[in-house]
């Protein structure tokens, strides 16, 4: 064992007023020595004998055992006089007694919970380390006194810095020196090394940029120098690689052959700058190389890692070799996803598209050139849009400068907000307007850096360079921080004099014109700049400068002395300003409006998520599934930061990302009860608090009804991507089970805890059940006339049971599947349309395994319905007639009445009223509405009385046909089901305009558009509408009904439609004859009679051939013209006869009674009317019916003239 690398151990104990001192260095080296024990309020010391050998073996770790009693001094003050570098761990000796341990405060250093820290008063110290040491974990103690800031920036940089193999004292000892913290205010508690709990995270995901770097020519080297002297250099570019990648806050990997390194940046901890960083590193190792004798090349690539063990996989990895691999000596490649990371301050030029061996999918590389700016390396994120929804603070900060000129008095801003709400665009736009002023101010520029944080007066170096106050950086850069040895009372004396210098200069400045200090990322600020700006604001109370600025929301509480009082937060946007930002954005071809309220519903009101998005689906053909789930790779590192910013409840957030981006707290809460042990880890302490109060999950409403969420679905998105697939499987089996516990309990949350356990089932990989689940939920859908929904859970299953094996079970299912998804296509896009019939026939093809014989007969009568309205009549007649014959009365009474519906809605079409009715008749004398199915797309009932009613017009029964209509409506208000009500009152519209009861009529037409336009059910929308347009033109508006009917047919048509086209048309051509235009009234009339031959439609061709027999009338010229008229009239009355429509034969004497009257013959169409009103006598309440009556009445009158 080598004892270089192990720590020294000084034991201290007491004994009355005695100390016992032993130091040992585990091995050959110790010393014994006694002293004395000091006071309570005393300042410890050591023997001299101890110190002698802490300055003779210069010690630079130790392992201090203590007695709890000996707990409160600062030994590690005592120490480090002797030691200036001493890296040291307290050890409490002695069980600890459970009324002695406190853990108060107590909290995670971050999100893997390996190390405790705790910001208290050292007396505090002893309870919690002795907590600590029980529960195994080392503890990190900052005093009370140390403000949040620097205690905060301790712990960010810790985070940071230990890794790669380095224990956690000697990474706290040079964290603190970098800040500059006096000695005595913090202690560590225990130890770990970095390495120790790199092993034991949990599994996740996350975006880590690959460095791989490689010597060019090793063999040759090898040849050159021989083995001995090129294992020592080759020690030597190890140290170099190790030494510049974990300065740059990355991880070397273990030595991958004789002559290359892997290194991973943000493979620990979320980096903003992780991308940079790893170029950062590889340009140095490239650049410092040739000092050693070896010339290198390397690859980057960046991308979303698994992450296991502390070791990364995935494509990223493979792709920086390949990178590497195409590389010329001396350059560096990286790929377009990391290009995307980088700022202005990195040089590179794009090399073209390389074809990477391994890769489907040929890579975009850039070289790096040089790096110009090492604090410009990673890309910024300014907001390109226009100003929106800021025009509120910007006009406060504006109003604030001028009264500070004119007040000549100090003035404090701060704008707080959440990362990419808009800080830095506001103070941008607001320095603008400042330079825009005739008399520009002087301006002082600061931002914080997180690369910066450890160096000391950093971010105001900067600031001050490129300010009219270059001269006080020229100071910074010449004045030396104090040297390591220098005693901490000299050094703060000599920071104290350097920030009072600063200070001077400028309120001096501030005492000759106006100043504007303006601040930025002021969460990331240094210590020291953070004390010069607190100071500055106290000193300049009674100058004129203002100072504005700005930090994340999350940090308000850590930024000691920076007042958010009376702050500007930075809320939103709002929709309307989410819209206005994305089309100010559109170069080019503008996003489409849908792609728009996508992106802005996923991003929250947040312009940067905003205008990321935008710029990551502009110009791509999967545009829409980008914006609904993908997450901007230039995001991802900003997500993620936040997210770790969490600590130990990051893996809470994990697990409420699996419930979704909105889920009710009640499930939550039995979710958080399961007995898992991952959902115990993410459970345990105060990580749910944690959680809450960072903001990234609201709660609202109140208990029981409380609903949780995250504020913004990208957050939610990276949580859930952080998770491994196995992780997730896990978890959302978890809330599948808690679900159904749900819906065994309470019945009423049914409809969407099922879609809800069925999805988390599918995402656990249960795909059978999962499949089940959403079959039950799109039956639940159909039953409460959600046909869309049913229609899209239904799809869902069966795009599960694709990928399950093939069994004759899932076939049956998959069968039930597509009639359910018939029935719904029926619903929403009418019988004829080709999603019905697709539908049906993949139904038919399944019906060889069905156990249920009557399956097929289903099937049949589904597609029966497409090819009717298709107008295919000859085809559905044919299937509606083996339906009919494979189905007697018994046993399945629903079935027959259901083929036998089938039936008459063929023969009605064909021309057979007679047949229709009767069989009509027939189905409504065996009805009971107890028959009827819900989640059935119509009621064999409810159509058999729509069609009945129709037929009972044209037989001549006016009267039963309104007794039908009363009927229908009746039964549809029983049953409760939209489809029925729907076509109820369609049908019910058009026997009233029928009947001539146009106001009536219209009242049902209004009612009937109303619901098939809410429930979507196009095809019989198209009927009501058409219906709608007829009754307009019945009521005197006959150019509005005749533009709507149009509509309604072309509507119809849409769905597939073709039968009732013919009746559609013949209705325009009666609005065309009204407007008196019977030439265009002649040419609907000849295209309906076309389409009706066509098809074998015959249950209107009297009427056809009445309306053209009139038009005609009206446009003859000749006795040709007339002969040719008075025979379509006479064809029209004959047929009406022979079907038995003797409505329709009425309505034939009559319009031919009318030439006849014309050419003389009064005497023989009084007789012929005559007939045919005797014929009807339950038609007389029908208009037609009055119509005859008053010409009878006044051609008989012209007769007895």
């Amino acid at each position: 064992m080598n004892k270089e690398a192990q720590p020294w151990v000084l034991a201290l104990s007491a004994s009355a007023d005695e100390l016992h001192c032993l130091l040992s260095n585990g091995f050959d080296r110790f010393v014994h020595a006694r002293g004395e024990c000091p006071g309570a309020a005393d300042e410890p010391t050591l023997p001299g004998q101890l110190t002698a050998l802490l300055r003779e073996a210069q010690v630079g770790w130790l392992r201090l055992q203590l007695q709890p009693a000996l707990d409160l001094h600062s030994w590690e003050v005592a120490l480090q006089r002797f030691c200036s570098t001493l890296a040291v761990s307290r050890h409490l000796g002695g069980a600890a007694d459970p009324a002695d341990v406190a853990l108060a405060g107590v909290e995670p250093l971050d999100d893997d919970d390996a190390v405790w820290w705790l910001h208290a008063a050292p007396q505090q110290g002893s309870a919690a380390a002795l907590g600590a040491q029980a529960a195994g974990r080392p503890l990190l103690l900052v005093s009370a006194q140390l403000p949040v800031v620097q205690a905060q920036a301790l712990r960010r940089a810790l985070g940071r810095q230990w890794r790669g193999g380095l224990w956690l004292s000697q990474a706290a000892a040079r964290v603190a020196a970098q800040l500059a913290l006096p000695r005595a205010a913090w202690r560590l508690y225990g130890d770990a090394r970095a390495a120790e709990v790199a092993s034991g995270g949990p599994p996740q995901r996350r975006l880590v940029t690959a460095l791989k770097l490689d010597m060019v020519d090793s063999t040759g080297l090898t040849e050159r120098w021989g083995a001995e002297r090129y294992a020592l250099r080759y020690a030597g570019l190890h140290g170099l690689c190790r030494e510049q990648v974990e300065a740059h806050g990355g991880h070397l990997d273990d030595p991958r052959g004789n002559d290359g390194w892997m290194a991973y940046f943000g493979l620990s901890s979320g980096h903003e700058d992780a991308a940079a960083q790893a170029v950062l590193a590889g340009e140095a190792v490239l650049r410092l190389a040739p000092t050693l004798g070896f010339e290198m090349r390397g690859g980057v690539a960046t991308g979303r890692l698994a992450l296991r063990d502390g070791l990364a996989f995935g494509n990223e990895v493979n792709l920086a070799a390949r990178l590497q691999a195409h590389a010329q000596p001396g350059a560096l490649l990286v790929s377009a996803g990391t290009a995307a990371l980088l700022g202005p301050g990195i040089e590179r030029e794009e090399i073209g598209v390389l074809t990477v061996r391994g890769m489907v999918e040929p890579q975009r590389a850039f070289r790096v050139l040089a790096v110009s700016e090492v604090h410009a390396a990673a890309r910024a994120r300014p907001l390109q849009g226009c100003l929106v929804g800021r025009q509120r603070e910007f006009a406060e900060l504006v109003d604030t400068w001028r009264d500070v000129q004119r007040r000549r008095r100090g003035a404090w801003r701060c704008i707080i907000g959440e990362p990419g709400i808009g800080k830095s665009r506001l103070l941008r736009e607001f320095d603008r307007s400042l330079q825009a002023t005739l008399a520009a101010p002087v301006r002082l520029l600061l931002a914080g850096r997180a690369e910066l944080q450890t160096s000391a007066f950093a971010a105001l170096a900067l600031g001050l360079q490129a300010s009219v106050f270059e001269a006080l950086a020229e100071r910074l850069r010449d004045s030396r921080a104090p040297g390591a040895n220098a005693p901490e009372t000299d050094a703060a004396l000599l920071r104290q004099r350097l920030l009072d210098d600063l200070l001077a200069a400028v309120t001096a400045r501030a005492r000759l014109e106006p100043v504007c200090v303006i601040v930025d990322d002021a969460h990331w600020l240094d210590p020291s700049t953070l004390e010069f700006i607190e100071r500055l604001r106290r000193d300049s109370a009674e100058l004129p400068l203002l100072l504005v600025v700005a930090l994340r929301d999350d940090a308000a509480s850590l930024a000691c002395g920076l007042s958010v009082d009376d702050a500007l937060a930075l809320r939103a946007l709002d929709q309307a300003d989410s819209l206005e930002l994305l089309a100010s954005l559109s170069a080019g071809e503008p996003l489409s409006e849908r792609l728009q309220q996508s992106i802005a519903a996923r991003a929250g009101g947040n312009p940067l998520y905003l205008e990321e998005t935008a710029r990551m689906v502009r110009a791509r053909p999967d545009a829409a599934e980008l914006a609904e789930r993908a997450i901007p790779l230039t995001l991802d590192e900003l997500l993620v930061a936040r997210l770790e910013g969490l600590g130990a409840a990051l893996p809470l957030a994990r697990l409420a990302a699996v419930l979704g981006g909105e889920f009710p707290a009640a499930l939550w809460n039995e979710v958080l009860a399961e007995p898992d042990e991952w959902v115990a880890g993410a459970r345990r302490g105060a990580n749910w608090q944690r959680l809450l109060a960072s903001g990234l999950v609201v709660a609202e409403g109140v208990p029981p009804l409380q609903t949780l969420r995250f504020k913004h679905a990208l957050i939610r998105d990276a949580a859930y991507q952080s998770l491994w697939a196995n992780d997730r499987r896990r978890l959302h089996a978890i809330v599948a089970r808690v679900i159904e516990r749900i819906v065994e309990r309470d019945d009423d949350t049914l409809g969407a805890a099922l879609q809800l356990r069925a999805h988390h089932l599918a995402e656990a990989g249960e795909l059978e059940a999962a499949s089940q689940a959403w079959m039950q939920a799109a039956r639940q859908a159909a039953a409460a006339a959600a046909d869309r929904e049913a229609l899209a859970l239904a799809r869902r299953a069966l795009a599960l049971l694709a990928q399950l094996p093939d069994t004759p079970a899932l076939r049956q299912q998959a069968l039930q599947l597509h009639l359910l998804e018939a029935a719904r296509c029926i619903a929403l896009d009418g019988y004829g349309a080709a999603s019905v019939e697709a539908a049906y026939l993949r139904a038919a093809a399944l019906c060889s395994d069905a156990p249920d014989a009557t399956m097929r007969t289903r099937v049949e009568l589904g597609l029966e319905a497409c090819y009717a309205m298709r107008g295919d009549l000859a085809r559905a007649r044919a299937l509606a007639e083996a339906a009919v014959r494979a189905t007697g009365w018994q046993p399945n009474l629903r079935l027959a009445l259901q083929a036998r519906w089938a039936w008459i809605n063929v023969v009605f079409h064909q021309g057979h009223l007679g047949e229709a009715l009767e069989m009509a008749d027939q189905c409504l004398a065996r009805y009971e509405p107890a028959l009827h199915q819900p989640r059935a797309v119509q009621d064999p009932a409810i159509m058999c009385l729509c069609y009945s009613a129709w037929g009972l017009f044209e037989r001549g029964c006016a009267g039963l046909a309104l007794l039908r209509v009363q009927r229908l409506l009746e039964l549809a208000r029983r049953l409760d089901h939209a489809f029925s009500h729907a076509v109820a009152h369609g049908f019910a519209a058009s026997v009233l305009l029928f009947r001539g009861e146009h106001e009536l009529g219209l009242e049902q037409a209004e009612e009937a558009v109303r619901r098939c336009a809410a429930a979507d059910f196009r095809a019989w929308l198209a009927h009501a509408r058409v219906v709608r347009g007829r009754l307009w033109a019945g009521l005197g508006d006959a150019r509005a009904g005749l533009a709507e009917m149009e509509q309604g047919l072309a509507l119809w048509t849409a769905t597939g439609a073709r039968i009732t086209a013919a009746t559609y048309l013949a209705f325009q051509a009666e609005a065309c004859l009204m407007l008196g235009q019977p030439d265009e009234a002649l040419r609907r009339l000849l295209q309906a009679h076309e389409i009706a031959l066509r098809h074998g439609e015959h249950y209107h061709e009297a009427e056809l051939l009445r309306l053209q027999g009139w038009a005609r009338w009206l446009l003859r010229r000749d006795e040709a013209d007339a002969n040719t008229a008075q025979t379509l009239l006479q064809r029209g009355l004959a047929l009406a006869r022979t079907q038995g429509r003797l409505g329709f034969v009425l309505r034939g004497a009559l319009t031919l009674g009318r030439v006849d009257v014309e050419c003389g013959e009064a005497a023989r169409a009084i007789v012929r009317l005559k007939d045919a009103l005797d014929a009807v006598p339950d038609h007389h309440g029908s208009s037609d019916a009055r119509q005859a009556q008053e010409c009878l009445g006044d051609w008989q009158a012209r007769v007895a003239r």
